[in-house]
């Protein structure tokens, strides 16, 4: 079996066996096929490949500039590859077997200030139904804390807009319970009020995946805007009534941040970023904001506190006379 079908059947596997994510499927074949495209210059495929190949495909990986977070994602694919095909026979050595990651640097990530949320909470035109959408789109994130791929997965009936939650699946399928505030549930419902019928924003309690059914009605076009239609139960649905992509719900934050007048490196984390920041900055508590992000580690979460503290610093710095 050649190299490609090879990733192919791996690719298959971590889908349905494993349960990973469109965003990681896609991350592991890009990585894989750069690393297929390495080994072939040296005249190897996946099988003959040796602990030194492996080795020396991360340092090329290196010298060409790869952060150590990019670094440690192409091994875990890696290794992940030749454990498959030495588990389904398609290779006799793993020789990844005792490659170790390479140790992440600390990097704090980058937070928006509060007033700066505000601002770009505040661009968004609301007499346009599309204004009305990227409001939502807005304050959803800011209030949950949601990647912006889960933002794209989202559908109306995993919305309990009475009850101020909503319903959002992660990493892997796994799925968790968000609180949404008052602002962002007054965002959603004036959107839902132009994308779909009221009786759509009720869902049943907690549904399970496999009963989502689509709204039973036909969808249409209203001031550049798709409404809901037969195949169209996605929350944030583009001009063509499809569900909007991760890059295309980014697109609208971008756009909003440079209306803002926001020069900062804003990525489509930051939201995700400033929300945790700000609830622990509030006096949440650690375990909380923990559940709410969906981290299965909670030193992933901790990385926050270290963002804080570097702002009680600042301001020590700033302000006391003797800094």
């Amino acid at each position: 079996m050649e190299d490609t079908e090879l990733i192919n059947e791996f690719i298959n596997f971590i889908s349905v066996e494993r349960g990973l994510s469109r965003n990681t499927q896609v991350s592991y074949r890009i990585d894989l096929k750069g690393y297929e495209a390495f080994l072939k210059k040296r005249g190897l495929g996946f099988k003959g490949a040796g602990q030194e190949d492996v080795t020396e495909f991360l340092r090329a990986m290196q010298s060409g500039g790869s952060l150590t977070s990019t670094l440690a994602r192409k091994l875990v694919a890696v290794k992940m590859l030749h454990r498959f095909l030495t588990n389904e026979g398609y290779a006799d050595k793993d020789p990844t077997a005792f490659l170790d990651p390479p140790r992440k640097e600390m990097r704090l990530p980058s937070v928006l200030r509060k007033d700066e949320v505000e601002a770009i909470l505040g661009k968004p035109d609301l007499s346009k139904p599309a204004g009305l959408r990227d409001k939502a789109l807005l304050e959803l994130l800011y209030a949950t804390g949601m990647r912006v791929s889960e933002a794209a997965d989202l559908r109306v009936e995993d919305l309990n807009l009475a009850g101020g939650f909503i319903r959002c699946f992660g990493k892997g399928g796994k799925e968790r319970i968000i609180p949404v505030g008052g602002k962002a549930v007054e965002a959603v419902e004036a959107y839902l009020s132009v994308q779909c019928p009221v009786s759509s924003v009720q869902p049943k309690k907690n549904p399970k995946p496999e009963t989502r059914n689509p709204p039973a009605f036909a969808g249409k076009q209203e001031g550049g805007l798709a409404l809901c239609g037969p195949k169209q139960n996605y929350l944030f649905i583009n001009p063509r009534g499809s569900r909007f992509s991760r890059q295309g719900l980014w697109g609208i934050v971008k756009n909003y941040v440079k209306k803002a007048g926001i020069t900062k490196k804003v990525t489509p984390h930051t939201f995700r970023h400033s929300f945790a920041t700000h609830l622990l900055q509030g006096g949440a508590d650690l375990r909380s904001v923990q559940e709410m992000l969906g981290h299965a580690d909670i030193s992933t979460t901790q990385l926050y506190l270290h963002l804080d503290r570097q702002t009680v610093q600042d301001a020590y710095k700033k302000f006391h006379p003797r800094a």
